[in-house]
């Protein structure tokens, strides 16, 4: 079958019926409304090893040689799909510089991305418990030189270049454990703009936002869905509710921005959702109402670890989430830091009064005496709780409270309980 049977696979109607493909007519409707138009590129993408659908996207390469794939249906690897290709062979940076070589060459694109986020899986000594040798990091780096040559014909020929777009782990070392020596990458010239991050975060937006600058790369924070609740099966989750809201994602636009991003990129974000977020100025976000969560992306999805043995050692960032709630006994604190994207000077100039609550939740139910429970530190300051329901503080801020940029929390408890979730909630009101 060349779809599955509960699906319609439009683009072999485009190429009979109407002699195009759904590239060409995103690049024609793009053209007409005066935008400019990447491709982006999946690397390593194994949707087919999904067991409904996986044979129908199971590709000819793939069928031709099952030597570069790596593991097998029965013999899966512990760190990655055993659908992935192995770019330690040849014949699979051949493959890429082929397929690359055709879309340059036969659309008129401005760009070309190459997201190695969906998946950050490159190597078979990775996908079986080891990290990147040298060689075949550098085997990497020789493919993006290639990938840049080739490209580089294509824009010399019609005399407009053609950009390069690398998304990978916003992490340098984690990446390069990977297979990815982004350092390299950019000293050799392959890469014009670095995206960062995407399923997980491993470190705060400014540590990539100043690697980037040194090589002079420009910096986006990818911003994508939370996934929490996640799948129906997580929707029992102890979390506060808000993260797919407009005013969560103009929350995360201020921090990146806040942190020296030169933008965001936005990753599985459809439908109203996304055109409701692209009316937002992402540089300027004064005066709208955010919805900060210390973790937006939770455990509704991929983590760092599912691609490498040892991930959980390059994490540099709290991890409060709904999905592996934290277990702190009494005495015991929870210090994480969170980027705050507002700037309540010019708020105020522009007439507005920010109302400000931090809200986290517990383990902690109700019938407790709410005060001798629960303490919050804000930069160095505690804050003294306002109210207490089912597990969830709430604790007014004020404004002097909190700086635009890097904000320093703790939360401290005085009896054994979960840290469930953390947020600070921001609405604006007009004088």
């Amino acid at each position: 079958l060349s779809q599955p049977p509960t699906s319609r696979n439009a683009t072999l109607e485009f190429r009979d019926s109407l002699g195009t493909d759904s590239l060409q007519m995103a690049i024609d409707f793009c053209r007409e409304q005066g935008k400019e138009v990447f491709v982006g590129l999946r690397v390593n993408d194994t949707h087919d090893a999904n067991t409904v659908y996986g044979r129908y996207f199971f590709s000819p390469f793939k069928k031709a040689h099952p030597e570069c794939l790596m593991g097998s249906e029965s013999n899966k690897p512990p760190f990655c799909s055993w659908t992935a290709v192995d770019f330690a062979q040849s014949a699979v940076r051949d493959h890429m510089k082929r397929f690359v070589r055709d879309l340059v060459e036969n659309y008129d694109v401005d760009g070309i991305e190459y997201d190695f986020m969906r998946h950050s899986q490159l190597f078979k000594s990775v996908a079986w418990g080891g990290t990147a040798s040298p060689e075949e990091c550098a085997q990497m780096t020789g493919l993006m030189r290639e990938l840049r040559a080739i490209t580089e014909s294509a824009g010399c020929k019609r005399g407009r270049p053609i950009l390069v777009v690398a998304r990978t782990p916003e992490s340098v070392p984690y990446a390069k454990a990977i297979g990815m020596d982004v350092e390299a990458w950019f000293a050799a010239g392959a890469v014009d703009i670095w995206v960062g991050g995407g399923y997980f975060q491993f470190e705060p937006w400014d540590r990539a936002v100043a690697f980037a600058r040194r090589h002079g790369v420009k910096f986006y924070a990818s911003i994508d869905e939370t996934r929490i609740p996640g799948t129906a099966k997580r929707k029992n989750l102890p979390f506060i509710p808000g993260r797919e809201s407009k005013d969560c994602y103009a929350a995360r636009f201020a921090a990146a921005i806040a942190a020296g991003c030169d933008g965001v990129y936005l990753f599985n974000l459809e439908f109203k959702t996304l055109h409701d977020f692209m009316q937002m100025d992402v540089r300027n976000t004064d005066g709208l109402d955010k919805f900060y969560f210390a973790t937006e992306r939770g455990s509704g999805g991929y983590r760092g670890w599912h691609f490498l043995k040892d991930g959980r050692n390059f994490w540099k960032m709290a991890q409060i989430d709904p999905g592996e709630p934290q277990k702190l006994k009494s005495g015991e604190s929870c210090s994480f830091e969170m980027i705050i994207g507002d700037d309540f000077t010019r708020a105020a100039a522009k007439g507005l009064t920010p109302k400000i609550q931090a809200l986290v939740l517990t383990g902690f139910k109700a019938g407790f005496p709410q005060t001798s429970l629960l303490t919050l530190v804000v930069n160095g300051g505690n804050v003294p709780c306002s109210s207490f329901k089912d597990g969830l503080f709430t604790f007014q801020l004020d404004p002097s409270r909190l700086r635009m940029g890097t904000n320093a929390f703790a939360v401290k408890v005085s009896a054994d309980t979960t840290l469930n979730d953390f947020a600070v909630k921001i609405a604006y009101q007009t004088k």
